[in-house]
């Protein structure tokens, strides 16, 4: 895959790198203003003559590749690399650069760098007899293999990452990270002047992590070029120690700083990126009801005294006499009083309104897929001689494999949510399967082991299921069991899975068969099949089980018990070198990395 230079510029400035200390961009293809073919400009005839040794640096403009004024002469500043070594194989722009062994390019302009990040997405192949005993170049400023300056980064025998400096004493030093690399795979070297430190770096596009290995350094520096796939302009063909890199660089990154994890992890992504745009702030217009006012009415506020009246009282006496008095009576109105009101406004009216818009981005998860694992290999306390079960899916199955907390307080498990629907929940005790309500009960995100308690060396796994386990006793029987409806089902005897495909079988698209003349007695459990499932297969007799597509995620029994990765298991790639199906016993003594001319035995 060709990395989109726009998406990486951009993955790197987020991270609050200046553009100016991305230096390097190699993808082995010619700028998109230089076609090399017709038609016949000027540019592109330059271009072609320029193809016979240079590889062009993506991250300069093709009028930065010449000294002012020429056509023809480099730029050391432009950081083009420059075909160097006895092959001409990296030469050919096809958009990945092909090195055999007899390659090398030099990054012009490198010299001066002293802090730096470099990416390396290759594909290659396992190191070949005569190469598991030498060193395969990745980079290098040493410039010959007799140069006591410098530093080499490459792939020893075992397809692991090493970083080897040699310091002011003319000592060499030797830092391994111990994780044998498969067919793809994202390198990132980031090295500090400053901190004298080395990390060695592997990225996995598929659950975007970064495997690390972090070292101290001791190189004495010098001035030379940087190399890619060999050692300067040295021949290595004949070289006793090392040899250039073969496969293909598909790409290569160089940042003139060294780079934390996180940011590492974020660059990375823009290797398996087709479309990514920033979070950004964006003028949102809406309509909103235009706003109210503050208006002055007056209000009722009783009455008020504006005067008086006299009305007349006529009294009349007991022998008859009229007298007239006169009552002053007030005389009462209205009082008003002025009060501020808000009035609601009426219409809308559009508003500009700024918002945070979050990042885009869309993967390449086929492209991916390609830089996983193919390779299962066993535990070398494991016996091998059982049967290994293996579900393979080609997509992250996140309801597989987790892992529940032992807590002490009450001798229970935890898992991490609570769910809608306890029963479909199927949990795995030291990998045996167990019936709810029978082996334990779950209350939320608790669960309790009904007969005795749970200890912290017991390991609780468990999936989530679209029905529930059903469980049924099995009598002996000598002949096939059919069973109508349950063709997607795995079948369980005494906790322990049943081989698919050998003890039962689907069959006509309805029915499960069990082939039950050899099954013994017991209590049988049938769980949901997962449906994502690409391929099974079940082998005996060897450590390592090793396939021909690439493994995303996996479900894994020996012998009926199920295994999880780092318990029993582990992924790995066809190169590592215990890839065997024999064992040996432990020695004592640990051989570490060879340090100069002495080995360091503890």
């Amino acid at each position: 895959m060709n990395v989109n230079k726009d998406i990486l510029l951009a993955k790197i400035k987020n991270q609050g790198i200046p553009e100016s200390q991305a230096k390097v961009f190699y993808d082995w293809r010619p700028p998109s203003e230089m076609t090399i073919t017709a038609p016949i400009t000027e540019q592109n005839l330059v271009a072609a003559n320029l193809n016979s040794y240079m590889i062009f640096n993506l991250f300069k403009t093709t009028d930065k590749y010449f000294v002012t004024g020429g056509i023809t002469e480099i730029d050391s500043e432009s950081m083009c690399g420059i075909s160097a070594g006895l092959s001409s194989a990296p030469r050919s722009l096809s958009g990945g650069g092909v090195f055999d062994g007899s390659s090398s390019v030099l990054v012009l302009g490198s010299s001066s760098i002293e802090s730096w990040t470099a990416f390396f997405d290759i594909s290659s192949e396992c190191p070949t007899t005569s190469e598991k005993g030498k060193a395969r170049i990745l980079f290098s400023n040493r410039g010959s293999s007799t140069n006591l300056s410098g530093f080499t980064v490459g792939l020893n025998g075992a397809n692991s990452l090493f970083y080897e400096d040699v310091d002011v004493d003319g000592i060499k030093n030797i830092k391994t990270f111990h994780k044998p690399i498969g067919d793809n795979a994202l390198i990132i070297v980031s090295k500090s002047s400053h901190a004298s430190g080395i990390s060695l770096n592997i990225y996995n596009p598929i659950y975007k992590k970064i495997y690390s290995k972090t070292f101290t350094t001791k190189d004495k520096t010098n001035t030379n070029l940087f190399s890619i796939g060999g050692l300067g302009t040295e021949d290595l063909t004949q070289n006793s120690e090392y040899t250039g890199f073969t496969g293909n660089i598909n790409n290569f990154v160089l940042i003139n700083k060294h780079t934390s994890l996180g940011e590492i992890k974020e660059i990375s992504e823009s290797f398996f990126l087709t479309s990514y745009t920033s979070k950004y702030y964006k003028e949102v217009v809406s309509e909103v009801n235009k706003p109210g006012v503050a208006v002055e009415t007056k209000v009722k506020d009783g009455l008020k005294t504006t005067g008086y009246a006299y009305q007349p009282r006529p009294i009349t006496s007991a022998t008859g006499l009229t007298i007239t008095a006169y009552d002053k009576i007030p005389i009462k109105e209205t009082n008003y009083k002025t009060v501020t009101q808000y009035r609601a406004g009426e219409g809308t009216l559009t508003k500009k309104t700024s918002t945070l818009i979050p990042e885009s981005k869309t993967y390449d998860n086929s492209h991916s897929k390609t830089y996983s694992e193919k390779c299962l290999l066993l535990d070398k306390n494991v016996d091998k001689t059982k049967t290994v079960e293996i579900y393979s899916f080609d997509e992250i199955q996140v309801n597989l494999n987790r892992k529940a907390t032992f807590n002490t307080g009450d001798a229970s498990f935890r898992i991490n949510s609570t769910y809608s629907t306890e029963i479909n929940i199927n949990i795995y005790l030291n990998g045996e399967i167990q019936e709810k309500d029978v082996d334990y009960q779950i209350s939320g995100t608790t669960i309790k082991k009904l007969q005795g308690s749970y200890s912290e060396l017991d390991i609780v796994t468990y999936d989530i299921s679209t029905s529930p386990v059903v469980g049924l006793d099995f009598t002996e029987y000598w002949g096939d069991v059919y069973f109508y409806g349950w063709q997607n089902k795995d079948v369980y005897l005494n906790r322990k899975k049943l081989v698919y495909g050998v003890d039962y079988e689907s069959w006509m698209g309805t029915f499960l068969v069990l082939h039950a003349e050899n099954l013994e007695s017991g209590r049988m459990l049938f769980a949901d099949r997962n449906s994502g499932i690409t391929n099974t297969n079940n082998s005996s007799n060897k450590y390592i089980h090793c396939q021909n597509f690439n493994i995303i995620s996996e479900m894994v029994w020996v012998d009926g018990v199920r295994f999880s990765e780092g318990n029993g298991y582990s992924l790995t790639c066809n190169c590592n070198l215990n890839n065997s199906d024999n064992t040996a016993q432990l020695n004592p003594l640990f051989i570490y990395n060879n340090e100069g001319t002495f080995f360091s035995i503890q």
